[in-house]
């Protein structure tokens, strides 16, 4: 019971930093929107609907669990549309959603973003951008010793 409750307390402060992080990365998602870099404002659209949401929920004190899913899902979002706009940073792209995923200390949401993660890793490397063998062996490595860490990290 007492560990459930530092659990919900953890998730709180989790979801607190996630939201200013995504709060944060506004001005430079519009900036890189503005200027061309993205092709459309569809990232920066979708951070400001699902930041004010978030942040909306943390407000009305709703569930911890629900604000998980939200920040996991807009975070999944982002990983997903960086990746497809450039193919060649995808195992760092992919190493940064698994850390910052890793936050919530919840095996469920590590095992799907690192099984999300070699999934995309290995369509880019397949249909989209392939990597020279070094890179990606050595990215893979990475990825997978870092998903391995973070499980578990308790």
């Amino acid at each position: 019971m007492i560990y459930e409750k530092r659990m919900i307390l953890y998730e709180k402060k989790v979801n607190l930093i996630l939201a200013v992080i995504f709060g944060s990365s506004l001005p430079f998602d519009f900036i890189v929107s503005y200027f061309g870099i993205f092709p459309n404002y569809t990232l920066f659209s979708a951070t400001v609907v699902l930041e004010a949401l978030g942040v909306f929920l943390i407000y009305k004190k709703y569930s911890p669990k629900l604000i998980k899913v939200l920040y996991s899902a807009l975070l999944s979002f982002q990983i997903v549309y960086c990746m497809l706009l450039f193919p060649n940073m995808t195992l760092l792209v992919a190493l940064g959603g698994i850390c910052l995923l890793g936050l919530y200390f919840d095996k469920i949401i590590i095992l799907v973003s690192s099984a999300g993660a070699w999934g995309l890793i290995l369509y880019f490397q397949y249909f989209v951008h392939p990597l020279d063998t070094k890179s990606l062996i050595f990215g893979s490595m990475l990825v997978f010793f870092s998903s391995v860490a973070v499980f578990f990290k308790r």
